[in-house]
């Protein structure tokens, strides 16, 4: 009786750097590269990048904001407070100002955009492109905290949606006054909040003044938000932002919450719309009046920020391109923001370039509720 030993099939392991499919890592990474730069739009048109990031930035904020209300709301307040719905509206600006402050700038809030084209030199023609971004933002945020909530919102209100009421969540998108709530005493809440905000933005991006790096400022900002959010909540919210009411109050809208949206408390609704510019453009011109305006000439122009270099090295740009719509900058000794330096001689080739003509390596941040 003759015995047939099994061959014991082996897989033979690939050599390194080769990949199962037969390709090497190098020619992967070259492939992906390829593919990278057919799908990219920015070396294009510089705009489309920046408008394409407001977009980005703003679905991501309202997704963490609206997403933290739906689980104060939906949950009865058993998974969250007031406070956890302020931090994610802070820290959800936070992180959107971390992905897209390197190309837009990171505005996320029509009021900002309006300021800074006002008092920071940002081009007017970019202005419709921002704002309409940030709106359609606004409005794909609110869509996918509905689709992530669709079964707790039947669940909480039998599928019926109220805007006022025990069962209400239209509250979850956008901000509506307290029934004790006058209509001017809420136009003045959101143009207070909106002051407060734009004042805080331009001394974080201040770089005359005791402003952080680029790095921290988002921080700071985050920060800022959610301390808004405790001190200035009580009456209606604190929305400071017409596309983060108006682009989620249009979803709720489409989404069965009907005419309510509109009309509810003595029609509430244009005021967290229209009062934060007001807010926003005044607030600006509070920081130029009682700061920048103050600096020791040369240095009362410079607009956003500047990086820092070796202590009175002068520095000159030639770059015709800008990459962030950050304001101008001044271009002059480092180390500008101290009062040292701001008493010392202006250098002979300190040149102030207007926004078009310089490309910070890291650009201006201005981030907003």
């Amino acid at each position: 009786m003759v015995r047939v030993r099994a061959r014991r099939l082996v897989r033979e392991r690939p050599a390194p750097g080769i990949i199962p499919d037969g390709r090497s890592a190098a020619d992967r990474g070259r492939a992906l590269f390829k593919l990278g730069k057919k799908l990219s739009y920015g070396d294009k048109n510089r705009h489309l990048r920046e408008i394409a990031a407001e977009f980005f930035g703003m679905t991501l904020f309202i997704m963490f904001g609206s997403g933290g209300a739906a689980s104060y709301t939906l949950g009865r307040g058993a998974f969250g407070s007031w406070y956890s719905v302020c931090a994610g509206y802070g820290f959800g600006l936070l992180f959107a100002y971390y992905i897209t402050a390197g190309i837009s700038g990171a505005h996320l809030n029509p009021a900002v955009t309006i300021a800074l084209a006002i008092w920071r030199k940002f081009p007017w023609k970019k202005v419709p492109g921002y704002i309409l971004a940030q709106l359609c933002g606004a409005f794909a945020g609110a869509f996918l905290v509905w689709v992530n909530y669709y079964d707790a919102l039947n669940a909480f209100d039998g599928g019926i949606r109220q805007v006022t009421g025990p069962n209400a969540t239209a509250g979850i998108w956008s901000n509506y006054r307290g029934a004790y709530l006058s209509t001017w005493n809420g136009f003045f809440d959101q143009f207070f909040g909106s002051m407060l905000l734009l004042v805080g933005i331009f001394a974080l991006t201040d770089v005359r003044n005791v402003a952080p790096k680029n790095w921290a400022a988002g921080l700071f900002i985050g920060l800022f938000v959610f301390m808004l959010g405790v001190s200035w909540g009580l009456n209606s919210g604190f929305a400071v932002n017409p596309a983060r009411d108006l682009g989620p109050r249009l979803f709720s809208y489409a989404a069965g919450y009907g005419n309510e949206v509109w009309t509810t408390g003595n029609y509430y609704f244009w005021i967290p719309i229209i009062a934060p510019f007001f807010g926003a453009i005044f607030g600006g011109f509070l920081y130029e009046f009682f700061i920048s305006w103050q600096y020791p000439s040369p240095t009362r122009q410079p607009i956003g920020r500047a990086d820092t270099t070796p202590q009175d090295v002068p520095v000159t740009t030639t770059s015709s391109s800008s990459s962030a719509p950050t304001g101008g900058e001044i271009v002059g000794t480092a180390n500008q923001g101290s009062v040292e330096s701001m008493d010392k001689p202006a250098p002979q080739n300190l040149v102030i370039h207007d926004h078009e003509d310089v490309q910070p390596s890291a650009p201006a941040s201005v981030l907003p509720m």
